[in-house]
C-alpha cells in the first residue's frame, strides 16, 4: 500500500495522503511499528528521509502516535497541537473547550484537566508503560492553563524535523476525531457504537491513572469521577459459569456481578445507587463479541445503563454473586 501510494503521488506519502487517496489506514503502521516514522525510516529504510530522530524523540513520537493518533478523545490532540502552535507554549483550557465547541461544568472540567495532565506527564501510565515511555513528561499545568515543559520545548526548537512529524501525527488524529468520534454522547467523551480499548475507556472517563486489565473483572468503580464502566464479553467459553450476561431485548440486559459478591456489597450499592454518595453515579456499557477474538481488542460503546429492580442472588462455583437487570438509555442499533 505504501509503495502504490508513493508511486501514485510521486513522493513519500504523508499520513493524510492515506485518507485523501483512500488507501490503507495509517493506524496499521502504528500498531505494528509504533509510529509511521519507524515504518518508513527503519523498516523500509526510505532514502528520501535524510533527517533522523534520536532515541528520545522517537520515544515521544511513538508515545503520541500509539496513544493519541487514533483520535478517540479530541481534547488530547487539540491541546497538544495548540501548545505546539503557540509561541509561548501555553493554552488556557477554556480556550481549548471553546475551540472544540464543548461545554463542561466545573466538576467535569477539573477532572478532565487532571487526567490530561497525567496523560502528558506520564502519571497516567501503568508501570510497564512508564518504563517504556520514561521521557514523556511533556506538559505541566498552572491553574487552568497548560504549558509545555522546558525540556520538551527545547527539543522541538532544536529539531524542526521532529516538530513536523509530531504535527503530522496530531493533524491526522484530529482528522480521525472530526470524522468518526466528535459526536460525543451526552456529557461524555464517547461516541455511540464506536469501539474503545480498556485504556481508551479509562482516559475518556478522565480517570487519574490506567488500570491493570486483569483487575477490572467486568466492571470497576472510580469514586473521584463517580463512573462505572461495565465490560462484557458476549460469547463465553464452553466452560464458563452457567449464568451469563445476555440481552433480553434491544433495551434490556441481564449481567452477572463479580464473585464473591453479596447483594449487600459495595458493588451493589454503586450499581443500584443505594446510598446518598452513589446517586450521581454514571454506569456505561461496553460490549465485544468475544475476548478470544484477536481482532476484538476493543468494545462497542452502547451508552449509559441503569440498574432496576433488585439484585438477584446466585451461586457461581460455590461463591455468592448476583444478577443485575440493566435498562439501556439508548436501544441497541439493529446492525450492532
Amino acid at each position: 500500500a505504501y509503495k502504490q501510494l508513493k508511486k501514485r503521488i510521486g513522493r513519500v506519502p504523508s499520513l493524510m495522503d492515506y485518507a485523501t487517496y483512500d488507501s490503507i489506514d495509517p493506524m496499521k503502521f502504528v500498531s505494528k511499528y509504533g509510529s509511521y516514522y519507524s515504518f518508513v525510516k527503519e523498516v523500509l529504510k526510505e532514502e528520501n528521509y535524510t533527517l533522523t530522530l534520536n532515541s528520545i524523540e522517537k520515544e515521544i513520537l511513538t508515545y503520541i502516535s500509539s496513544k493519541f493518533m487514533c483520535g478517540k478523545k479530541g481534547q488530547e490532540l487539540y491541546l497538544l497541537k495548540m501548545l505546539l502552535e503557540n509561541e509561548n507554549g501555553s493554552v488556557q483550557y477554556d480556550d481549548l473547550l471553546k475551540r472544540m465547541g464543548i461545554d463542561r461544568d466545573e466538576f467535569l472540567k477539573q477532572k478532565e484537566m487532571i487526567c490530561l495532565l497525567n496523560e502528558f506527564n506520564g502519571d497516567f501510565l501503568t508501570k510497564q508503560d512508564k518504563r517504556k515511555f520514561s521521557h514523556c513528561d511533556l506538559v505541566q499545568r498552572d491553574n487552568d492553563a497548560f504549558l509545555l515543559t522546558d525540556a520538551f520545548k527545547k527539543m522541538l526548537r532544536a529539531n524542526p524535523f521532529f516538530y513536523n512529524h509530531l504535527m503530522e501525527v496530531l493533524e491526522y488524529g484530529i482528522y480521525r476525531f472530526d470524522s468518526f468520534y466528535c459526536n460525543y454522547y451526552k456529557n461524555t467523551n464517547f461516541c455511540l457504537y464506536q469501539k474503545y480499548t480498556y485504556e481508551e475507556v479509562f482516559r475518556s472517563l478522565n480517570w487519574d491513572a490506567d488500570q491493570n486489565k486483569l483487575n477490572v473483572g467486568g466492571y470497576k468503580y472510580d469514586s473521584p469521577t463517580k463512573t462505572l464502566p461495565v465490560f462484557i464479553n458476549y460469547d463465553k467459553e464452553d466452560d464458563a459459569v452457567p449464568y451469563q450476561d445476555r440481552f433480553i431485548s434491544e433495551t434490556d440486559m441481564i449481567a452477572l456481578s463479580k464473585h464473591p459478591r453479596s447483594i449487600d456489597s459495595n458493588d451493589a450499592d454503586h450499581i443500584y445507587k443505594r446510598t446518598d454518595e452513589d446517586q450521581e453515579n454514571c454506569i456505561y456499557l461496553f460490549v465485544r463479541k468475544s475476548k478470544d477474538d484477536k481482532e476484538a481488542k476493543e468494545f462497542y460503546f452502547l451508552g449509559e445503563i441503569h440498574a432496576y429492580g433488585d439484585p438477584e442472588p446466585v451461586k457461581v462455583k460455590g461463591h455468592d454473586a448476583f444478577e443485575i437487570h440493566y435498562r439501556l438509555d439508548q436501544p441497541v442499533r439493529d446492525d450492532i
